[in-house]
């Protein structure tokens, strides 16, 4: 379903798409509550636009809120499924709080007429949309839960977004992020917070256009070093 999806990503980077409205339309995509089909039988996928996105990453509310806790906010929080990360601050109710504004997905379909809780398997236990962090979600009249994770997520305050957007293109085009991995982002030191989240506060006076970020990067003194290899 990658392979289906890569269409579109190409059509909205050749558009200079803002990278907040391209991350807010693949976290709000919709089918209208139908699983999407392959249906080209030679590459066994459908060509088709952001929808696929959540076939992509798994089709499930826990591999919903995983891949977009990582992918645009640079954390991993899968760890947190069944128990409090061993190694980092997320709590079970971090992770199942984000899962909930992914509730109406099952198998890949979208549903977003159900509420923005749920329920682990084998458990009594019902959590609320919350954002990471464990601030409770509003879900306004006339918004989806999704739409609201959204709303929060690429907001200008919300530094992880931009700060992450810069990392990964500078992992991209240096060969390396400027934390030791770009999907923690909360293990980085304050230094390395320090120049991402000037990095992202620039990223975002410029509307989250990439071209600017991917000039300003190759422009740098950094990235213009001269590459010396040593037999």
């Amino acid at each position: 379903m990658a392979v289906g999806l890569e269409p579109w990503l190409k059509e909205q980077f050749n558009a200079n798409v803002p990278y907040d409205e391209l991350a807010r339309k693949l976290v709000t995509a919709t089918n209208d509550g139908q699983a999407m089909m392959p249906v080209n039988t030679r590459l066994g996928v459908q060509a088709g636009g952001p929808a696929l996105f959540f076939q992509a990453i798994g089709g499930k509310p826990e591999s919903a809120a995983s891949s977009v806790s990582r992918v645009f906010l640079g954390v991993r929080i899968g760890c947190a499924e069944c128990h409090n990360h061993p190694f980092a601050d997320w709590k079970q109710s971090d992770f199942w709080g984000m899962a909930a504004f992914f509730s109406g997905i099952k198998n890949g379909a979208v549903n977003d007429t159900v509420s923005a809780t749920i329920r682990p398997e084998n458990s009594t236990v019902e959590y609320a949309a919350a954002f990471l962090g464990g601030e409770p979600a509003k879900i306004r009249n006339g918004k989806t839960p999704r739409e609201t994770l959204a709303n929060w997520m690429v907001a200008p305050e919300n530094s992880m977004f931009a700060a992450t957007a810069v990392n990964r293109v500078w992992q991209h085009l240096l060969g390396h992020g400027m934390t030791e991995s770009v999907d923690d982002l909360d293990k980085a030191s304050p230094a390395e917070r320090k120049i991402l989240d000037d990095l992202a506060k620039l990223f975002v006076d410029a509307k989250f256009d990439l071209r600017w970020l991917i000039a300003g990067i190759c422009k740098s003194q950094l990235y213009q070093r001269e590459c010396i290899v040593l037999d």
